[in-house]
């Protein structure tokens, strides 16, 4: 059983958000924030994964002007850590915080936090809300 957040909007109807970690968004990062309409979060990603990209040029100059062996060394190690944990710190970043950048941009565009709710997919959580949600039919209905 997972744990979502249920949202309602008059035009667009139910969605489920899952509680916790994004697995799209690890594993596809600015792709699912692209395709998930964040467009602000994917702006951010493009600059970090940009920054990351350019790093290993920036360090490689750095270590060419010193002039001190081991600094220059410890410049170059430093240099290639970041090229190898960077990306991952990035994914694992969009993975914590993806599920909660897309309750806010629900939020942002006019869905009702309906309330949390334990289920085994976001359409199942969706249809025990509805069900829930459900008014019973007053004596005055029945009588028409």
């Amino acid at each position: 059983m997972n744990h979502y957040d249920v949202f309602y909007h008059s035009m667009y109807k139910y969605k489920a958000i899952k509680r916790g970690f994004s697995w799209p968004g690890f594993f596809f990062g600015i792709f699912w924030a692209l395709f998930n309409k964040l467009w602000i979060y994917a702006g951010w990603l493009f600059f970090w994964l940009f920054i990351w990209a350019i790093s290993p040029i920036f360090f490689a100059k750095i270590e060419q002007d010193i002039s001190i062996f081991v600094l220059s060394s410890l410049v170059g190690v430093l240099g290639g850590l970041i090229d190898i944990i960077g990306p991952g710190i990035i994914w694992l970043f969009v993975g914590f915080k993806g599920n909660s950048w897309l309750r806010c941009d629900l939020a942002y565009r006019g869905f009702k936090f309906i309330g949390p709710i334990d289920s085994t997919s976001p359409d199942a959580a969706i249809a025990l809300t509805m069900e829930m949600n459900k008014k019973p039919a007053s004596h005055d209905d029945m009588a028409r």
